[in-house]
């Protein structure tokens, strides 16, 4: 196709001059801007110390890269917590729902007071059902699907923040500390 343009240039010239003239090639404009990459998000790195409830039954089977195992392990360590405190013998959703979740609750999670409290009272109590529903009950009961080690420690956090608002509840009752209980 090159060789043709050339001919037809060198034809068309010709006929204007006598001399061939060579054709420069440029670029054509760009009908759209190009695509940039986006800027890099600011990436923000977290390092917070595990509960020592969750430590016990989860360290070791991450740094063994058992993940799923980890995550299992320490979210049936927040149900026995609850269990443990609360005396009720419920297990999963329903245990979450019936020691935190009244207007007067077994357990009181919350730090909020005034207009705040029943709603607070109402996330935690979603958040600790949430977390039996959709961490512990997929890991226990299958479908078993790998956690990659990222996604594991997202939900080891939130099992750490569990156990530490259990801990507030824990000091409210005045009982003697259950932390390190674990599972049985």
């Amino acid at each position: 196709m090159v060789a043709r343009l050339v001919e037809y240039w060198n034809a068309r010239t010709s006929v204007r001059d006598s001399q061939p003239v060579e054709p420069k090639f440029v670029p054509s404009p760009l009908v759209r801007k190009p695509v940039l990459a986006p800027e890099p998000a600011p990436t923000l790195a977290l390092s917070i110390p595990l509960h020592p409830a969750v430590a016990a039954v989860a360290a070791g089977r991450f740094e063994k890269g058992q993940y799923t195992d980890a995550v299992r392990s320490a979210f049936q360590a927040v149900e026995h917590r609850v269990q443990t405190l609360s005396g009720l013998p419920e297990v999963g959703s329903k245990l979450m729902g019936a020691a935190l979740g009244s207007d007067t609750p077994k357990l009181v999670v919350t730090r909020a007071t005034g207009p705040s409290l029943r709603s607070e009272r109402e996330g935690f109590r979603d958040l600790f059902k949430g977390a039996m529903e959709a961490l512990r009950n997929p890991r226990s009961h299958g479908p078993h699907f790998a956690d990659d080690p990222e996604e594991a420690q997202e939900m080891l956090a939130l099992a750490n923040m569990l156990m530490r608002r259990l801990d507030e509840a824990e000091a409210k009752l005045g009982a003697p500390s259950t932390a390190a209980v674990g599972t049985p």
